[in-house]
């Protein structure tokens, strides 16, 4: 890859991350599936260019489809019996906070073939979780991606831009806190967005406890 290609995929994934990061903390899905399909398309790129180089991603690629196949069982719709078996707090959850599956297992007959029962996965909200499964499989491609990547060229130049966000995110925290004087709780993100929910905002992120977990993966990169 010439110079100006890796140039290009490190300034795109560091906008990624700035993106992620600086939209909120990503939380609201015109901010996550732009990053989602972001992180994908770089992360498929990256692969594409550097895994006939054998970069050494198997090991990593086993783990990472480990925790995609696990994530994807919970998504297998089970007749209700089996249900209340494998995950019984699902069957639990779901007999008081879900009407319809009040009334599936109610109106359930013994001769029932298990093809015509009533059934329902082991997550209590499988939209939410087929979307983190998407969210999880980009993110995934992204990291395994620039994992073949920098096992190439090395991690200096991404580093140092992660280095840099993260310096631009403390002062966006610091120069908010000590505008409005610690009251987190009446915040305007940026000066002019109210998050829509309730919370302690910090920095770009409607949640302090979201910027923290950003420094802290974020530090060890730097040191």
């Amino acid at each position: 890859m010439s110079l100006l290609a890796r140039r290009t995929l490190i300034a795109a994934s560091l906008l990624a991350l700035a993106w992620g990061a600086l939209a909120f903390g990503a939380v609201y899905p015109w901010a996550y599936v732009p990053l989602g399909i972001a992180c994908a398309v770089i992360g498929a790129v990256a692969l594409v260019t550097y895994r006939p180089l054998h970069a050494p991603v198997r090991p990593f690629t086993i783990a990472i489809g480990s925790i995609t196949l696990v994530i994807a069982l919970q998504l297998v719709p089970l007749p209700l019996p089996w249900l209340a078996k494998v995950s019984p707090g699902t069957d639990r959850f779901l007999r008081s906070y879900d009407l319809s599956y009040s009334i599936g297992r109610t109106s359930e007959s013994p001769d029932d073939s298990v093809s015509h029962r009533p059934a329902h996965p082991i997550s209590i909200a499988p939209e939410r979780t087929g979307r983190g499964l998407a969210l999880f499989g980009a993110f995934a491609l992204f990291t395994l991606g620039l994992t073949a990547a920098l096992s190439v060229h090395g991690a200096v130049p991404l580093v140092r831009g992660v280095v840099a966000l993260g310096v631009v995110l403390a002062l966006i925290g610091i120069i908010q806190y000590a505008v409005t004087g610690g009251a987190t709780y009446t915040l305007k993100i940026y000066g002019f967005w109210t998050p829509q929910y309730r919370g302690s905002p910090f920095g770009p992120f409607i949640n302090r406890n979201h910027f923290a977990g950003w420094m802290l993966m974020a530090l060890p990169v730097a040191v």
